[in-house]
């Protein structure tokens, strides 16, 4: 059984920023028409890119104020950069195409009532004195209105309303499903609901079922998304885009998780979109597989973690220990782990070129090239006698290291260090400790008030000390 879904005016037609809604008038088109509307501009302007064959061009740059063809009696006027500024006002190679950093955009027509930019992104600076300009929705009631350019500003178009333009309700949207679970969205349902919506809204979240007919971009363990098309049938036909969607029970997509797959049957939940307005999809990272081929839970399981040291003193955990180890296994106490010192880490796979103080890297040999970050915490004994900017001849060298698992250049990373061992010295975190007067207060580490019979390093004054 069909079902009209009637959108409402709000959810199809509102656009990026505040989520205001779309008059419907009068829509001057930037992206779509800049050459109708600046016919004496030779072309657009575009920075070079080598990789792509693209040069850079001047011919979209807007030299001089230029007036645009009239628009059922509305035009827009783009002044010339201002004197002293960098950037030229200008037509784009690429949307959003109208592009203006000084100066002033005028809007000119018989009683304009209200003027709606759609800007695809966020840089938009515009002001004026006339009307009232909130968000990016301009009301009031003047034939002519100014705008001063503050900064980076974007456009794909505008909507005037004016005296003459009575706001329309949108057409009903005919569906087969209802977008629930129960009676989720066709692939074709779907790609009617997107292309309703004004460029950049997007839906509630909605289910929609269909096979896989294109797999555009596999699943893969790097970013945890696929991008594929369902259809109705299978068919790469009357395609509907799942772009960026995540697996089963919205996870990342791991190795050793099914792939996706053409003629897989999918359920997808999530929010649709009209990517720039031409392009009905799921939004980017905003929807997942609910159900693939019958299946919604992920029952791969993990293979058993099984490591070659211990953590204790005698029998350390190795790198490839610690490098196989998750948040949820990581141990909850300081354990021993030892490593080759290979350099500094700059990110969690690539070591600096230039040396730093502030951590080392450790891995299972001097010639390996997987590691794990260390920490070495400031004014400390470990950062001053570790670090191989200071300490070039420890690199190739193994160290034993007492300290906390846990993350550390967004991997897992050994911090906290209270010992060390290298070239058979061992260094801890306690410095200047001397033997003091038993009569002033003392404190153990933990911030406890210790008598005179307590036995160990105690503080006193402010200092570690020995309590004999």
């Amino acid at each position: 059984m069909k079902k009209i879904l009637r959108v409402s005016l709000m959810a199809l037609l509102a656009v990026f920023g505040m989520g205001n809604v779309m008059a419907q008038g009068v829509e001057i088109n930037f992206d779509d028409n800049y050459a109708t509307l600046f016919p004496t501009l030779p072309g657009v302007s575009q920075s070079a890119n080598q990789n792509q064959g693209i040069e850079a061009s001047n011919d979209g740059d807007f030299n001089e104020a230029t007036t645009s063809t009239a628009v059922s009696g509305y035009t827009v006027t783009v002044s010339a950069k201002e004197e002293g500024t960098n950037n030229a006002n200008r037509i784009w190679g690429s949307s959003p195409r109208l592009r203006m950093y000084s100066g002033t955009f005028t809007v000119t027509g018989s009683g304009i009532k209200q003027i709606e930019f759609v800007a695809s992104t966020d840089k938009f600076n515009l002001s004026t004195t006339t009307g009232t300009l909130t968000e990016k929705v301009w009301k009031g009631n003047a034939n002519e209105v100014v705008f001063t350019v503050g900064g980076n500003t974007q456009l794909n178009k505008i909507v005037i309303n004016g005296e003459d333009i009575t706001p329309q309700t949108p057409d009903p949207v005919e569906t087969t499903g209802q977008g629930t679970l129960a009676s989720p969205y066709t692939a074709a349902d779907a790609i009617a609901v997107a292309s309703a919506l004004a460029s950049g809204a997007n839906s509630d979240n909605v289910y929609v079922k269909g096979k896989v007919s294109t797999v555009k971009y596999a699943f893969d363990e790097e970013h945890g998304t696929a991008t594929f098309f369902i259809s109705d049938n299978g068919a790469a036909e009357n395609e509907f885009q799942c772009y960026a969607v995540y697996y089963l029970e919205n996870k990342a997509w791991v190795e050793g998780n099914t792939q996706i797959a053409v003629g897989d049957e999918v359920i997808i939940y999530g929010k649709l979109t009209n990517f720039q307005g031409n392009t009905p999809e799921t939004v980017s990272k905003k929807a997942y597989i609910y159900s693939l081929n019958g299946q919604t839970k992920n029952e791969v399981q993990p293979e058993p973690v099984s490591f070659v040291g211990d953590g204790s003193k005698n029998n350390p955990y190795l790198v490839s220990d610690v490098r196989q180890m998750t948040e949820d296994i990581y141990p909850t106490e300081k354990v021993w782990v030892k490593g080759v010192i290979i350099g500094s880490a700059s990110s969690k796979t690539l070591l600096n070129t230039e040396d730093v103080a502030s951590n080392i890297a450790i891995a299972v040999s001097a010639s390996a090239t997987e590691f794990t970050p260390v920490q070495l915490a400031a004014n400390t004994p470990f950062r001053e006698k570790l670090n191989v900017l200071d300490n070039p001849g420890n690199k190739g060298k193994e160290v034993l290291l007492y300290g906390t698992i846990t993350n550390y250049f967004s991997t897992v990373g050994v911090k906290d260090l209270e010992e060390a061992v290298i070239d058979g010295q061992t260094i801890t975190g306690i410095q200047n400790i001397t033997v003091d007067d038993v009569n002033v207060p003392a404190y153990s580490l933990d911030g406890r008030r210790v008598d005179a019979n307590f036995r160990g390093v105690v503080i006193k004054n402010g200092k570690k000390l020995i309590q004999k």
